[in-house]
C-alpha cells in the first residue's frame, strides 16, 4: 500500500530537483515527508540555503553570550555536516547561500573558511553568497589569511573574496590558486583608489584599513615566487600605484 501511494518515488530526480527549486526550504522540509525518494533528494538537492534561525530562532529571546556562542556553533556545526556529506559522496553544490542573519561573530572566521573550501570542493557553479554582512562591530584581525581554494568559475571570484574578508581583517594575504584568480585578485588592487575601501558605516572598520601584503605562491611563466608589496600611504590607507613585483 505504501509503495502504490508513493508516486513521488516514480519521478525522474530531474524532475524532483525543478519542483523543490520552486518551493521555499519550509514547504520543501514538510513535502519531504511523503517520500523515500523526495527525503534523499531534499538531503542531496544541488542548491544549499542556511539561514542561523534554523538554530537560533527568527525571534531568539534574550540569552546569555554563553548559549549564544552555543547555538550559533551548533549551526556552524549543522552547516559542516551538510557540506562535507556532500564532499564525502561526490555531489555537486549549484548554489551555495548563507545567512548569518546580520552578524558575522570574531569565533566565526574558520567556519566561514572552511565552507567556502567545502563549497569550492564541491564545484560550486552558480552562485556563492554569505547574506546580510551589515555587521555590528570590525571583523577579528588576523596576521595571516591563506586562500587555498577558489571556486572554478571566474564569476564567483568576487562574492568568494567578499565573504573571506567580511569574516576578518588580515595584515597578510597569501595564496596559491589558478592565473585566473591572481589577475582577478591583482586587478582588484590596481582599481582601488587611495580614499576607497569597503566600510559599512563609520563605526567599523573593514579589512583594507589593516592589510599590508599580499603574497603568490605560483606557476607562472617560470616558476618564481612573487610578492605583492603594499606599502602605507598612511596610518589608514593602502596606495596601489606604489605596488611592487619582488620574488621572495
Amino acid at each position: 500500500m505504501e509503495l502504490e501511494e508513493d508516486h513521488l518515488s516514480c519521478l525522474p530526480k530531474i524532475i524532483l530537483h525543478c519542483i523543490l527549486s520552486k518551493l521555499s526550504e519550509k514547504d520543501g522540509a514538510r513535502t519531504s515527508v511523503l517520500s523515500k525518494a523526495w527525503l534523499v533528494t531534499w538531503y542531496t538537492f544541488p542548491i544549499l540555503y542556511f539561514h542561523s534561525n534554523q538554530i537560533i530562532g527568527m525571534s531568539p529571546p534574550p540569552m546569555e553570550d554563553s548559549v549564544r556562542k552555543r547555538k550559533i556553533l551548533e549551526f556552524g556545526n549543522y552547516v559542516k555536516r551538510r557540506m562535507l556529506m556532500f564532499r564525502d559522496q561526490s555531489l555537486p553544490i549549484k548554489e551555495f547561500k548563507i545567512d548569518l542573519n546580520g552578524f558575522v561573530p570574531k569565533y566565526m572566521s574558520k567556519d566561514v573558511d572552511i565552507w567556502l573550501k567545502l563549497a569550492c570542493e564541491c564545484g560550486v557553479e552558480e552562485a556563492l553568497d554569505l547574506v546580510a554582512l551589515q555587521v555590528s562591530s570590525s571583523p577579528p584581525r588576523i596576521k595571516h589569511l591563506v586562500i587555498n581554494y577558489v571556486p572554478l568559475k571566474e564569476y564567483l571570484f568576487s562574492s568568494h573574496v567578499i565573504i573571506l574578508l567580511a569574516s576578518c581583517c588580515p595584515a597578510t594575504i597569501s595564496f596559491s590558486c589558478a592565473k585566473a584568480f591572481i589577475k582577478f585578485f591583482y586587478e582588484t588592487l590596481m582599481r582601488k583608489k587611495k580614499n576607497d575601501c569597503f566600510c559599512s558605516s563609520d563605526d567599523t572598520k573593514c579589512w583594507w584599513h589593516d592589510l599590508k601584503d599580499v603574497k603568490v605562491t605560483s606557476t607562472m611563466k617560470i616558476d618564481e615566487n612573487v610578492d605583492f608589496k603594499t606599502p602605507l600611504w598612511n596610518r589608514w590607507k593602502l596606495v596601489y600605484k606604489f605596488l611592487y613585483l619582488k620574488k621572495v
